[in-house]
């Protein structure tokens, strides 16, 4: 693994416990990462054979890829007491940012926890999507409720909690409870991520919010 992808570069895992640490570099894999990511998967780590090694661990880039589904899966096992951040992540020489999510706690003041920041570049600059920016209910919409990827990451997630057990640390939570409740935290985005904003769209989103369970 190079120097820069290592676990010990991520943010802040220190706030994760010891034994989710281990069991989730062990977890990731080709089938863990994101679809989107899966042509650049073997690129990132040259010592796959795509063929036979797809779901072995000791990657290069281990965590590429996969940051939705660990960021569920330390959500789930910190007991949902973390903020779900998304974000945008811009790095040198690429056109467009790179979706992203982590995780933020309120311990006498904020503090961010990002399990696989390691897969981005040193000097990568992180965009959180706050409530109003422009891009926060696309990434939202098309990371948890576009159908095909709604189903995709419920898999992924699974497959990821699976892997995680058999290394020795289970999830008080399956991956659909984990999924439902994520999706009840964003449900405006469900509304907003994939169509203009109107006025009927507030309307119903104010009733969601209403009916949501905190």
């Amino acid at each position: 693994m190079s120097e820069q992808h290592q676990i010990e570069n991520a943010l802040n895992i220190e706030y994760l416990s010891a034994g989710f640490i281990t069991a989730i570099q062990k977890a990731w894999c080709y089938d863990t990462c994101w679809d989107g990511c899966k042509d650049q998967y073997f690129a990132q780590n040259p010592d796959l054979n795509s063929a036979t090694d797809a779901r072995i661990t000791g990657q290069t880039n281990p965590s590429f890829g996969n940051c939705l589904v660990t960021t569920l899966a330390a959500a789930a096992d910190m007991y949902f007491n973390a903020e779900i951040l998304p974000s945008l992540v811009h790095e040198a020489g690429k056109d467009q940012p790179t979706w992203h999510f982590f995780l933020s706690l309120n311990t006498m003041g904020w503090v961010d926890i990002d399990p696989t920041r390691q897969q981005f570049s040193a000097d990568a600059e992180v965009e959180v999507l706050e409530k109003y920016h422009p891009m926060r209910n696309e990434v939202l919409y098309g990371s948890l409720f576009e159908p095909q990827e709604n189903e995709r990451l419920r898999a992924r997630l699974a497959l990821l909690l699976n892997r995680m057990e058999q290394n020795g640390y289970g999830l008080r939570f399956d991956a659909d409870e984990i999924v439902d409740r994520v999706q009840k935290t964003f449900a405006e985005s469900r509304y907003f991520g994939h169509k203009p904003i109107t006025q009927q769209d507030k309307t119903a989103t104010q009733a969601v919010a209403a009916f949501t369970p905190k």
